[in-house]
This record gives C-alpha cells, structure tokens and sequence, in this order.
C-alpha cells in the first residue's frame, strides 16, 4: 500500500513538474516576444526621433510593417479618422483586405470591449457570441484581431490594427497588449509632431507673406506720392514739347520715347502700390465664358500682326466667384507675358474647362485641395523658360528675358490666391508656355435647393467704430460675424459654448503684445478655434510665439477685405 502511495505521488510531482516546465517555457517565450516587440517598438521611436518632415509617412509605413513582421499578423495598419484622415496599411501579397477595410476598423473598435490600457483583443472571433459583432467581424475576414486606440482632440480617432485571416490571433499576452499601446502612442507623437511642424512652416510662410507686404506697403507708399509728383513734370513737360511744330521728327521720336517711358514708370508705381496696399474683392458670380470673350475683346486691340489669337469657347455654365476686373487683370497680365515671350511671330491661345480634383492636387506653384475648379490656360508658342526661370517668375520684379520688369505676375498670382485658386505652369525653352489658372467653381444656384449655413466668426478689437465696420465687411464675405470690444465679455462668450463659434478674428488692442496675450488665453478656452491675428506691423513677431497663441494667419490691421478673405479660408486648411 505504501509503495502505491509512492508511486502516485511522484507521478503527481512528475505530472506538476511536467506542467511546470511547460508554463515556464510557455512564459519564456512569451517574455521573449515581448521584449523582441518592445526592441522593434524601442527602434520605431528612435527613427522617428531623427526623421525628418518630409520622411514622417515612410516611416510609418515602414513601422507598420515593422510591427506586423514581429508579430506575425497577416495584416497591418495605422488608421485616423477625422478632419486630416490618414491610412497606413501593410498585408500579405496574398491576403489583400476587402472593400472598406480597414477604414471601418475605427468603427468596430468603439463597439467591441477593451481588454487592458485601451486595447482590444479577440482571440478566436469563431468563439464570440452569436450576434452583430461577431458577424461584421467574419464579414472582414477576421479570424482574430487585436488592435489599440486612441480618441483624439475633436472627435479624432486613432487605430492601430493587427489581424489574422483564416487563424487565430497571435498576441496572446497582457504584455503585448500593453506594448501594442505604447506603439500607437509612439507613431500618434510622430504624427502630431507632422501636424504641428507643417502648421509651423504654413505659418511661418504666412508671416513672411505678410512681412512682405508690410516693407512693400511702407516702401510704395512713401515714395508712389513723391515719385508721382516727378513723372507728372516729366509727362507735362514733354506734352507741352511735343505740341511745339518748329521741332524736327527726330527731337519728336526722342520726346515720345521719354513720355512713354515715364508713363510706363507711373504705371509701374500705380501696379507696386496696389500690390502692397490690397483692394477690397466684391466677389459675385461670373460666367467665365464671358469673362474671357470680355477680356479678349479688350486684347484684341494691343495684339502685334505678328501674333494669332485664338479663344476656345468654354463652357456657357460655367461660374466662378470673384471680381470682374481682377480677373481680367490676371488674363491680361498673363497675355502680356505671353507677347513679351514670341519674337518672331507666333501663337495665343485661351481656353476654359471643368476640372473634378478628387484628391490634393500638387501644382507646380501651388496646391489644391479636392474640389470642382475652373481651368482658364493660356498657352503661347513663344520662348518658353527653364526650371529656374519657373520658380522665380511669380517673384516681385523679377525679370526675365522675355518678361518686363514689372509686378504684373506677382500681382496676378495674388489676385487668384486671394480668389482660393491656385496657379500651375508649364514650359519648356523654344518649346512655348502655358500658364493655367484654377478657380474654385461656384455652385449652381438652381443645382440644389439646400441651404447653406454661414460660419460663425467672432471679432474682437478695442475699437467699436472699427468692429462694426469689419462686421459688415465679414458679412458680406458671406460669415456671420459677432463683434466684442470687450476681452472678457468674448472670452465668456466663448466659454458659455464652445462650440459657438468656428473662427475668430483677434484685432487690434493697446499693443500687439495685448492682442497676442488675449489671443494666448482665448486659445486655451477653446483649443479647436482657427484664430486669426490682425496687426499693425507683423515684422517683430515669429511664428514660435504665434503658434503659442493658437494663431493660424496673419493680417494686417486694419483689416483688408482681400486678406481676411483669404486669411479665413487659410485657417480652415
């Protein structure tokens, strides 16, 4: 009897040792995975670290692969929802993910319950419960899944997903679950630091737009009245030269010589000072096909013998909003280029289409976001231009060999970036250009019956006389505007609810250091609001402290109905 006791006691402790060992090799390799994962995870972060900008969506796609590698999953991806969606996705060659998937994975990961930290786990989808999740889960070939998330600022939803098709899920461990977490966590810092540092450099180029401006405007406003006052004696005299008979045909050739070299200066006076200063754009709907026949009947009078005109007809409906005259400024400009460019005889030719940008589209000068645009393209066969030549000619004064020295190219550019159209250019030397011209297209009045909701800005500046002024300027730009004189009054405004307002206009107070501490305070109480900041010199600010205070474009003070058009627009982006 003894020995029989014995003998099922030591196969009990054989039996215990056996399942001993097991878990400890079960655990074994489970640290291991674990601290393989964490090594990818630990080196993902380090990359990330050094990347630069423009590298940050090639390394998550390449973390994403990374991970899936190390997991062994058959699919892997990175998805936001949201107001700037991304999508990063890694599979099998052979187990492509189906229509909707993965993009439906942030959905899915709201209706299924968490495990640890956030994460979700399902081992065995075959082995869940008889009912809706299960069935969308088999519906996207999963035979498990595990996945992290993240909720976001502004409703913004972060997914990090693993899955096995046909198998079972291959992180089994609360630690994996946990080390999944911390990978979202890493690639959703990498991706804020994108956000961040692009808003920094879009800001930065808006802020130097906008110290531009300020050196031109005070240049050409202290020196268009003096300069004037001289070409006006030039033109005067010489007029008064010219009507003198005794003079012979060669003193009269070098007097018409001098009067249209004073009126080209006067007018280039007249083109720098507008560029500074900004005129008001009354936008209203216009047919383009009449825009352009308008246009051109004003061209045919300057065209050389040597140069064919031809016009496309474009389509009868065909709209855009915008001003009249700027926009036949801008076709004139570019004609002009267009002369200046054929020497020895040759062709123009514009022409207007519908174009569909159903994603970002990048131009050569500028980009677009999705959207129905107008193309009017001028195109000629004249001297064309090399790269370096392209990406200096929409520069103040710059002069090429086939161009005038003059603003004419700048100031179309910033007609159609005011207009929130955008530029692109094609050429080649001896080969000819052509420059097109994108504007948003405005929609139909008769094409729906729905009713569109003006935005909600909130304007706030010492001065009331002033704040009743831009009211009606935002008004009739088509916002709805509520003005404040008072800073606490606003800051309560917007506290009371947040969600009142969808932009806000920061004008003018004591000092632009008031202005940038009030906007500071105001982006704290209400973090998703585009501010915008209306300055009366913008030269001593840098974009470190704009981006502190929350500001997403600068304007100059007083406000410009050009500018804020465009500024409010900018801000949505």
């Amino acid at each position: 009897m003894d020995g029989k006791i014995l003998c099922v006691t030591l196969l009990i402790v054989v039996v215990f040792l056996v399942h001993l060992s097991i878990r400890l090799r079960s655990r074994a390799i489970a640290l291991q995975r674990s601290a393989k994962l964490a090594h990818v995870i630990t080196d993902i972060s380090m990359r990330f670290i050094g990347a630069r900008l423009e590298n940050i969506d090639k390394e998550i796609d390449r973390a994403v692969a990374d991970l899936a590698a190390c997991i062994g999953s058959d699919r892997a991806y990175f998805v936001m929802s949201g107001s700037t969606p991304r999508l990063h996705l890694w599979h099998r060659s052979s187990l492509p993910p189906p229509p909707g998937w993965p993009v439906a994975a942030v959905e899915l990961a709201t209706q299924v319950k968490t495990f640890a930290d956030g994460a979700i786990h399902v081992p065995h989808v075959g082995r869940m419960p008889v009912g809706e999740r299960r069935t969308r889960c088999l519906e996207w070939g999963l035979g498990g899944w595990a996945c992290a998330r993240i909720s976001g600022k502004d409703e913004t939803r972060l997914v990090l997903g693993f899955d096995a098709v046909g198998n079972n899920c291959m992180i089994r461990t609360h630690e994996e679950l946990s080390l999944l977490q911390t990978a979202l966590d890493c690639i959703a810092r990498a991706v804020e630091r994108h956000e961040t540092e692009t808003a920094r450099a879009r800001l930065e180029e808006r802020l130097q737009k906008a110290r531009r401006m300020e050196k031109l405007g005070i240049f050409a406003n202290g020196l268009a009245h003096s300069f004037n006052n001289i070409l006006g004696g030039i033109l005067g005299h010489s007029e008064m030269m010219e009507e003198r008979a005794e003079l012979d045909n060669r003193s009269m050739c070098s007097l018409a010589a001098i009067r249209r070299g004073a009126e080209c200066a006067r007018d280039l006076v007249d083109q720098m000072v507008a560029f500074a200063s900004g005129h008001g754009v009354h936008r209203q709907p216009l047919k383009v096909s009449a825009l352009i026949a308008e246009t051109a009947s004003l061209l045919g009078a300057s065209l050389p013998e040597n140069i064919e005109f031809i016009i496309r007809e474009a389509p009868v409906a065909t709209i855009v909003l915008g001003e009249n005259a700027s926009l036949q400024q801008v076709i004139i400009d570019l004609f002009d280029n267009a002369v200046h460019a054929i020497r020895d005889g040759g062709r123009i030719e514009i022409a207007a289409e519908l174009r569909d940008v159903p994603d970002t589209l990048a131009l050569s000068h500028d980009e677009l976001r999705p959207g129905q645009y107008v193309c009017i393209t001028v195109t000629d066969t004249g001297d064309g231009m090399d790269e370096a030549t392209q990406g200096r000619i929409f520069q103040p004064f710059f002069a090429s060999r086939s161009s005038t020295n003059s603003l004419g190219l700048a100031t179309a550019r910033e007609i159609i970036s005011d207009h929130g159209g955008a530029v692109h250019v094609q050429s080649e030397p001896n080969k000819g250009s052509r420059f097109e011209i994108w504007l948003p297209e405005a929609p139909s009045m008769s094409a729906s019956h729905d009713v569109t909701v003006p935005k909600t800005v909130i304007l706030v500046a010492s001065d009331r006389e002033r704040v009743r002024c831009d009211e009606e300027m935002l008004a009739a730009l088509g916002y709805e505007p509520i003005g404040f004189t008072n800073p606490d009054a606003a800051l309560a405004a917007c506290r009371a609810d947040s969600n009142r307002f969808d932009m806000a206009v920061v004008g003018h107070f004591e000092s632009t250091a008031r202005s940038l501490e009030f906007a500071t305070v105001l982006h704290a109480s209400v973090p998703r609001l585009p501010i915008v900041l209306a300055s009366l010199a913008v030269i001593g600010l840098s974009s470190d402290k704009l981006m502190t205070a929350g500001i997403s474009s600068v304007v100059s003070w007083p406000i410009i109905p050009r500018e804020i058009a465009a500024a409010l627009v900018q801000s949505t982006v």
